[in-house]
């Protein structure tokens, strides 16, 4: 992914930051790299500042942290009555608030990652998933981390389809309660069609594809007429079909879930365009109830954007560990 530049972070404005630009990441003039996502807990766009390892983040976290104390003592040391307005809510609450030129370092870069600055345990060696110390399952994996393992992104994958087809689900209800629709055509009727054949059928069908792959394969053979020119030169110079088998469910079920994340991404976008081509004049006429449910609406598809944004950035990190 290309870098935008910039003179320096303050040219980041997460206010005017829209979902659709959530991905696009930065570069300043001293080779600064920052990146944007969407927090779900404040249902705000964030800056964070783009690191190569655990060791660059932890050190740039740490110079974060002593420039608060700083700041902090600073503040405390002023004579009563300097203080800005903004001090008065109380000194706590500075150390909540991110450096504005600095931001916590949050994502690394995997374009430039070096192996060699990562433990054998942090890079992705295995297909199997690792128990926990616990003796329970792992959480969902954090591709900003460093740490993946890629049994784990497929867990994740399948489970969060199942909560996309709920949050769809939520928000065309929400639609139809708010009657912004009727009289309109069959625009939204249409929709629905085309996301139950082209997400939530196509979700089963993916799911069901992977549980092929690795529970009860078929041939070799039957698996590689699908795959390109490329791949099948690369898979027959493997040394056995056991190989073969691996690389060519790698293959497959990653194929399989990009394509149908990027089709979930485009109805989405549909349903927002839809929400936002009311007209304000519309909207200013519903009443309470059904003007809350189109808020509500709007609210919950620019929130599952950011997740399948944020799915497709992890399956194209898969992609780069991974051929």
């Amino acid at each position: 992914m290309d870098f935008i530049p910039i003179n320096s972070i303050a040219d980041i404005d997460p206010e005017k930051i829209s979902i659709r630009d959530i991905n696009k990441r930065y570069i300043d003039r001293e080779g600064n790299k920052y990146a944007t996502r969407f927090n779900l807990q404040s249902r705000k766009v964030e800056v964070v500042r783009i690191v190569k390892t655990r060791a660059e983040a932890q050190r740039v976290s740490q110079q974060i942290k002593k420039e608060r104390f700083e700041d902090r003592r600073a503040r405390r040391r002023q004579p009563e009555g300097l203080e800005d307005s903004e001090s008065s809510e109380g000194l706590d609450a500075a150390s909540d608030v991110p450096a504005p030129d600095l931001p916590d370092p949050e994502i690394p870069d995997f374009d430039d990652l070096e192996s060699d600055d990562l433990a054998p345990s942090d890079l992705l060696g295995s297909s199997e998933p690792a128990a926990s110390s616990g003796g329970g399952t792992q959480s969902a994996p954090d591709m900003h981390s460093g740490v993946f393992i890629e049994q784990h992104l497929i867990d994740d994958i399948v489970s969060h389809l199942g909560r996309c087809k709920e949050g769809q689900q939520v928000v065309i209800n929400n639609l139809k309660n708010s009657r912004c629709f009727e009289g309109t055509g069959n625009e939204l009727n249409d929709l629905i069609r085309e996301i139950d054949v082209d997400c939530w059928q196509a979700s089963e069908t993916a799911i069901n594809y992977y549980k092929e792959l690795y529970g009860y394969p078929r041939s070799v053979a039957q698996y590689i007429i699908r795959l390109t020119p490329e791949e099948k030169e690369r898979i027959e110079a493997l040394a056995d079909d056991a190989e073969r088998m691996e690389v060519i469910r790698r293959l497959e079920t990653r194929r399989s879930f990009e394509q149908l994340y990027k089709k979930i991404h485009s109805m989405t976008e549909g349903i927002l365009k839809l929400i936002e081509s009311v007209p304000d004049e519309t909207k200013s006429q519903l009443l309470a109830a059904p003007r809350q449910q189109l808020q509500d609406a709007q609210a919950s598809t620019e929130i599952l954007l950011s997740e399948v944004n944020e799915k497709l950035f992890q399956i194209e990190q898969w992609k780069k560990r991974y051929y």
